[in-house]
């Protein structure tokens, strides 16, 4: 009978007393360093946004602080996997799957300088890492759908999951111009609309790269089984 990997990554977890599933107890330290982290993100936000809209562009077009914050966030947590897939083998395939689609969302955010060759030119950059990056996955397949489990069993990885969701659904939703002209009727003005739109990708980005950040702290959730190897 074929062993399950999960099961046996569960059994190691129970038998030095950590909970199945990756859950760990949450200290009151940890859990308050959490709660200010977010709170400084939720006052940083704005506070940028209101930087760029009042002293610095007086507009929220392209080549904004927001965007530079944005695309500063996603290239370090593209690094956090990246080193990631560097430093657990086991895990190798998945965590640079992850950091492929983070450096694609990184070069996707700088558009508008990859504008200046030709207007869509972004679309070459990405699909090369995209080629390369699923090339590699299936290269090391093995070390994709366990490793990905292990780390989607942790509390860090909440993090990780409502980041994306409010990246690249919700800011895209919310901030759809169609929505806001419904809403404002005639004194629809599109600066109202991409202020709030950025705003919202800006906290999807800080929560992202905060998940990321914890989730490299705790080795990605792959640290049991790489310590057993």
């Amino acid at each position: 009978m074929k062993e399950d990997p999960l099961l046996n990554f569960e059994a190691a977890q129970r038998s030095e007393g950590t909970p199945a599933n990756g859950e760990k107890a949450l200290g009151l330290g940890r859990f308050w360093a959490e709660v200010l982290s977010l709170t400084f993100m939720s006052i940083l936000v704005p506070v940028v946004v209101f930087l760029d809209a009042t002293i610095l562009f007086d507009h929220m077009s392209e080549g904004t602080l927001t965007e530079w914050t944005q695309a500063g966030l996603i290239a370090g947590t593209a690094v956090l996997f990246f080193i990631g897939a560097c430093t657990i083998p086991a895990a190798t395939g998945y965590l640079m799957s992850a950091a492929t689609l983070c450096t694609c969302m990184f070069l996707r955010e700088n558009d508008v300088y990859f504008d200046i060759i030709w207007h869509g030119f972004w679309i070459v950059p990405v699909s090369i890492v995209l080629c390369l990056g699923t090339a590699f996955a299936i290269r090391n397949r093995h070390t994709l759908r366990e490793p990905f489990l292990r780390h989607a069993a942790t509390r860090e990885a909440a993090f990780l999951m409502i980041g994306f969701i409010f990246v690249l659904i919700f800011s895209r939703v919310y901030g759809s111009g169609d929505l806001w002209r419904a809403i404002m009727g005639p004194n629809y003005t599109w600066q109202i609309k991409a202020a709030l739109q950025e705003g919202v990708e800006l906290m999807g980005y800080s929560i992202l790269a905060f998940g990321a950040f914890l989730s490299f702290r705790s080795g990605f959730g792959q640290r049991i089984e790489t310590k057993d190897q």
